[in-house]
């Protein structure tokens, strides 16, 4: 189970590695909902969850990723970067916003962040789905505010810049849990290690 978010951070990475180490297994991914994960691995019907999952309970075993954080995306090229920031704050409240709809925790965190700390954004497109914002935000002068961990990921081709938050924000932790009714299992067993293994640190796996 995994959240959108998670989806776009970790697939591309993730199958390369299985197609080369285990070429006969296949996954099934399902939507990470915070309420009934635990009860979902409590019985088998989820074998291991990625993400942010505050309040977990005692019955799940959880393995830190990596810590991630958040970034105000751009296209390159943007009127915002033809000239260094002197004001961030004020920066980040003049520039028009998509706003990618997701039900990932962190990103939700930051959001309300955001608004906590005064900086009022001008959003003047809603998403109903987070993986379109970026095909958006390239093509337009539209930001939204993403995971480094995701940005970073996608602007392999430079395509973007990154711009960065104000001091204070939220830093999340990445983790892979399972569900301890199931620690023996050795195919769950197996595909956690490997998830660690590659992506403990912000490590990619080789491919």
């Amino acid at each position: 189970a995994m959240s959108d978010v998670s989806e776009l951070y970790f697939l591309p990475l993730l199958m390369p590695w299985l197609a080369e180490t285990a070429p006969m297994v296949h996954l099934e991914i399902v939507r990470l909902d915070p309420a009934t994960v635990e009860q979902a691995m409590r019985v088998g019907e989820v074998d291991l969850a990625l993400g942010l999952l505050p309040g977990i309970g005692r019955g799940v075993d959880s393995r830190l990723l990596f810590r991630d954080s958040f970034v105000c995306l751009v296209r390159a090229g943007h009127p915002v970067t033809e000239a260094p920031i002197t004001d961030l704050e004020a920066t980040l409240r003049e520039l028009r916003y998509a706003y990618a709809n997701t039900s990932a925790t962190g990103h939700q965190r930051a959001e309300q962040w955001l608004t906590e700390i005064g900086i009022r954004r001008r959003i003047v497109l809603r998403l109903g789905h987070f993986t379109l914002a970026p095909h958006v935000v390239r093509a337009t002068d539209l930001a939204v505010i993403f995971p480094e961990s995701v940005a970073r990921l996608i602007n392999a081709d430079d395509a973007f810049r990154l711009l960065p938050l104000p001091d204070g924000r939220p830093v999340i932790d990445i983790m892979v849990h399972a569900h301890v009714h199931f620690r023996s299992d050795p195919g769950i067993g197996w595909l956690r290690d490997g998830l660690i293994a590659h992506f403990a640190g912000g490590a990619l796996p080789p491919g």
